[in-house]
This record gives C-alpha cells, sequence and structure tokens, in this order.
C-alpha cells in the first residue's frame, strides 16, 4: 500500500525539476533493462560466417564452419548453396541458405524446457537458378510441424502493404519491408537436442527450401504452458471446460499487442526479443480511448514475476470513458487460420487514481461473442492493489465454422450492465494470441492465395476493346446511312411523281423514246434499263430496318 500511495503522489504532487530528471533516468532505466536472462540463445545467420552484431544488441553467427551448432545435410551429391541479396538488406536477411534437398540444424541446448523458435524468411532470387517462386517446403522442430508447403513469396506479396492480419503483424516484427518472421514455443525433453529441419516439397519438380535466420531462445518455465499443478488453466470461450497447454504441444505466436500504446520493438521486451505491435489496426472502431499512466508511475510486480510484458505495456491501456455515455463494445479482431484452437491473453493493469477499490470498475468479456469472464474487475483479481499487473488466460477454437482459411477472432469489452460499478467503463492493457498444434502435432496453416494478376493485353482483350469501341462507331453510321437515304428516297420519289411534259424529259431534253408520252402519271420516262422501282421491303433490307 505504501508502493501505491507513493506513487499517486508523484502525478498529484509535481517533483522539482532535478527530482524530474532522476525519475525520467529511472523509469527509462527500468523500461530498458531485461528482466530474464536467457540461457540458451542462438542466433543464426544462415549461409553466412563470423560474428555480427545487430543494432538490437544481438550477436549473430554465420553457419559455415560454425563450432556452436551443427548443419546436417542428407544429400552429399546435392548440397545447400549460399547467396548473397543484392539489395543490401540487414542481418538476417542479406544472406540465405538454400538447397533442394532436406538439410537440418542441430542446437545443443543447455537447459530442457520452452524455447522460442524464430525463423527468419526474405524471399528473393538468391540464384539465378533458384527463383523466389519456386521456395516450397516445410519445416519441422523435433516432431512438431511448423510450416507445410510453405511459400514465403505468396505471404510477402499477399500483404505488401502491411494491412492488418496475422502476415501483416509478423512482417512488422520482422522489421523489414517484404520480410516474414515466424516465432513458435515447444518444448524440449531433458536430454533431448533441438533439431530443425527444412525439406523441399517433392511434388514440385524445381522445389527449394531456403532460410535467412534462426533464433533459439529459452523462455521462463510456464511463460505460456500451464503447470502440471495448476488448477486454474485457461478455460475454452464457448464452454467452462479447462484446456491446458501441455508441454506435448507447440506454439505459433500471431498477435502480439500494445493496446493504447505504441510499438515497442524486440530489444525493448524483458530479454526474449519479443515484438509488440500498436493495436490501432485491429480495432472494430476508432472511438475508444487511449491512456497513460502518469509519469513517473511503473508496474508492482508480485512473486518477481516481470517478464510477461515489458512495463511500457501495463502502462499504457484502452478503455470505455468515464464520461461516456453512449452504449458500444470496445472490440478487437484477429485474422487468424480455421480449424485450430488459440490461446487468448489479455493483460491488465490498473493505474488510474479514480479507481480506488473493488467494484469501482466492473466490465464484461466476450470472445468469439461468448462470455468468458462475467464479472471482470482488475482491482479483485490484484487484492485492491492499483498498478500491479495481471493476466487473464482463454481458449478459444474456430474448428468446424466454415470452409474458409481464414476467420475473425474478436475480443469485446463492455461495462457490466447490471453490476453496481462507480464508474461504467472498461479497461485492456495487452493482447496475446498464440495458435496452438492440433492432434497431429500440426501448426501449418495454408498459403494465402495468389495476389490478382495485372489484366493482359491479349488479343482476345484487344478483340474485345476494340468490338466495345467500334459499336458506337457502327451504330452512328448506320443510323447516318439510314437518315441519308430516306432523304434521298424522299426527293427521287418528289421527282418520279412530278408531271412530265409531253415530248421532254426531266432533265430538260426531247424524248428520244415517243412511246413515254403516254405513261401513267408517277411513272419514270427514264429509259427502263436505268429505272428499277424498289418495294418498301427492299428499303427495309437494306437499311436494316
Amino acid at each position: 500500500m505504501r508502493e501505491r500511495q507513493t506513487a499517486v503522489s508523484r502525478v498529484t504532487n509535481p517533483p522539482t525539476i532535478v527530482t524530474t530528471f532522476q525519475l525520467f533516468f529511472f523509469f527509462h532505466l527500468l523500461s530498458t533493462v531485461a528482466s530474464y536472462n536467457p540461457v540458451d540463445h542462438f542466433s543464426v545467420n544462415c549461409g553466412g560466417s563470423g560474428n555480427f552484431s545487430s543494432p538490437d544488441g544481438r550477436n549473430w553467427t554465420g553457419d559455415i564452419d560454425s563450432g556452436l551448432f551443427s548443419l546436417i545435410e542428407l544429400s552429399n551429391s546435392n548440397k545447400s548453396s549460399v547467396g548473397d541479396n543484392a539489395d543490401g538488406k540487414p542481418i538476417p536477411y542479406n544472406i540465405a541458405r538454400f538447397s533442394r534437398s532436406e538439410f537440418s540444424y542441430l542446437f545443443p541446448v543447455k537447459t530442457d524446457g520452452q524455447k522460442f523458435i524464430r525463423l527468419y524468411f526474405y524471399p528473393s532470387s538468391y540464384n539465378p537458378n533458384f527463383p523466389r517462386s519456386d521456395a516450397f517446403f516445410s519445416v519441422k522442430a523435433g516432431p512438431h510441424i511448423l510450416l507445410k508447403n510453405f511459400n514465403a513469396s505468396l505471404n510477402a506479396d499477399a500483404n505488401a502493404g502491411f494491412g492488418s492480419g496475422p502476415s501483416a503483424y509478423l512482417k512488422h516484427a520482422a522489421g523489414e519491408q517484404g520480410a516474414i518472421v515466424r516465432e513458435y514455443c515447444v518444448n524440449v525433453d531433458s536430454g533431448r537436442r533441438l533439431n530443425i529441419t527444412f525439406t523441399p516439397n517433392e511434388s514440385y519438380p524445381n522445389a527449394y527450401a531456403f532460410v535467412n535466420g534462426i533464433e533459439i531462445i529459452s523462455m521462463p518455465p510456464f511463460l505460456y504452458y500451464t503447470k502440471p499443478d495448476d488448477q486454474q488453466s485457461m478455460r475454452l470461450s464457448d464452454g467452462n471446460m479447462q484446456f491446458p497447454v501441455q508441454n506435448s504441444s507447440a506454439l505459433e505466436t500471431l498477435y502480439r499487442a500494445n493496446a493504447g500504446g505504441r510499438q515497442i520493438p524486440s530489444d525493448k521486451d524483458t530479454g526474449m526479443y519479443r515484438y509488440w505491435d500498436q493495436d490501432n489496426d485491429y480495432l472494430e472502431r476508432q472511438r475508444p480511448l487511449s491512456i497513460s499512466a502518469g509519469f513517473g508511475l511503473h508496474p508492482v510486480y508480485r512473486d518477481d514475476q516481470n517478464y510477461f510484458a515489458p512495463d511500457e505495456v501495463y502502462m499504457t491501456a484502452r478503455n470505455y470513458g468515464m464520461k461516456e455515455t453512449s452504449k458500444f463494445n470496445v472490440t478487437w479482431e484477429f485474422e487468424v487460420d480455421s480449424e485450430f484452437f488459440y490461446m487468448v491473453r489479455l493483460h491488465f493493469c490498473e493505474f488510474d487514481e479514480h479507481i480506488e477499490k473493488v467494484g469501482d470498475r466492473v466490465f464484461q468479456i466476450f470472445i468469439n461473442d461468448a462470455l468468458v469472464e462475467s464479472v471482470a474487475d482488475v482491482m479483485l483479481w490484484t487484492q485492491s492493489q492499483r498498478n500491479v499487473p495481471a493476466h487473464r488466460d482463454y481458449a478459444a477454437s474456430m474448428q468446424g465454422k466454415g470452409s474458409l482459411k481464414k476467420l475473425n477472432l474478436s475480443i469485446k469489452l463492455q461495462p457490466h450492465p447490471t453490476a453496481r460499478s462507480t464508474y461504467r467503463d472498461v479497461l485492456l492493457n495487452g493482447i496475446e494470441i498464440l495458435k496452438i498444434s492440433d492432434y497431429n502435432d500440426n501448426l501449418a496453416g495454408p498459403n494465402p492465395d495468389p495476389p490478382l494478376p495485372a489484366p493482359l493485353t491479349s488479343f482476345k482483350t484487344l478483340k474485345n476493346r476494340n468490338t466495345v469501341k467500334a459499336i458506337p462507331i457502327v451504330v452512328g453510321a448506320t443510323s447516318g446511312f439510314i437518315v441519308l437515304s430516306l432523304v434521298v428516297l424522299l426527293i427521287f420519289r418528289q421527282f418520279i411523281r412530278a408531271p412530265v411534259k409531253e415530248g421532254s424529259s426531266w432533265w430538260g431534253q426531247k424524248s428520244v423514246d415517243s412511246s413515254k408520252k403516254n405513261k401513267p402519271r408517277g411513272s419514270s420516262s427514264l429509259p427502263s434499263d436505268l429505272c428499277r422501282y424498289f418495294s418498301i421491303d427492299e428499303i427495309r433490307a437494306a437499311t436494316s430496318n
């Protein structure tokens, strides 16, 4: 309680200039110092040699003649190749290892337990004989299928504009336009090594596998996995059944968002180099407010578990707005693969000085329109302590929801409709969504559909285009011809019906044939070989009616 009172006084009673600078330096130091130090950390620059340091502090080691891990190739006659990226991309996207035969990396991890696996891809033609479109391959980590028939160029081209889907998050996390990073969590049993295998798809004659970078980082025990004795494991969003994440499962990170705050780069994480995106692109509407804690405040962690999320995640949030009178749900939507289960982790931290006790802010949580938290009260979860982080895990099933490749997973918060809450408001600080492997140890989803090709200027297209252009010309010419024909016909009828003077022709000369004197009125005085009467049917046929 003393810590909470001190924190509040920093907001209500501004300190002196010197103290302000000291507080800013202290808070900045807290946000940059890693709170977890991984025992195992491999950063592999695939296809490279030597060691390189990236701006975020990671030390990348080339896989050529490295003694830290092993590169195993099954084919001696068709070994892997390396190629430079002519675009001059940063590490690890500047070079790649590729092969039309299977190859593996074997990592001698020091400890057992859960590990992060990050795979880095930059689709490019590193060799004239290996075009980017031919890279179709699968990736396995031990028994787990991470990628199947994966094509990096299709994934990169489908979301070239960054968009708001999972590929958008992963490309933001990659930190390079056109690059892709995939993040997984797997468990390594005691005495085992971590083996990652790349296998070209045999269904394509010129298929090959490639990779630019591999990262292995150990994580704190049960960061995302359920403890064996945990009786409060996450529940399914469409029921109360417990759904533990066991060591036999693998996970894939699809989204990690800082609600109401900015992007948090990987070097500002808690030591595991996780990337936190903004939540703006996933909000269904922009009415929810973005709020932040007062200057100098920082989270107060319990049980020294200060590695679940960076401080900045807990010091920014989305809320309904205590003065908001209209009724609406605060909704986020995330595009995910169908036919999988998902772990949804929501981060909370109550830092508003108006919230003093249990019941001041009570709301409800829905996932896929199913009520998963009927009474959400952060102060209740933290024993009436402000600035204390908390998180809740939920399982969401996207199985049996249609034949579409992608579906939207929704998270909705709304003020409690009946509880006597002091403030009609909601609160959320952070969101994580991870895919859970299925019963076949598979995490792989389908490739996105190829982008629609640009219109081709084919002969058929030109013909159709010329036909369209010719229609008004033909109609105009036909109409003009009809009008002209009718005018000529009227004039001609006037002439042939005019009275003819005896002994002369209609052009003023003497008649040669005297027999034409006795022709009836309306008949022509022209020679018979120059004259022809047209019926109305003939005129209609000749002029297309």
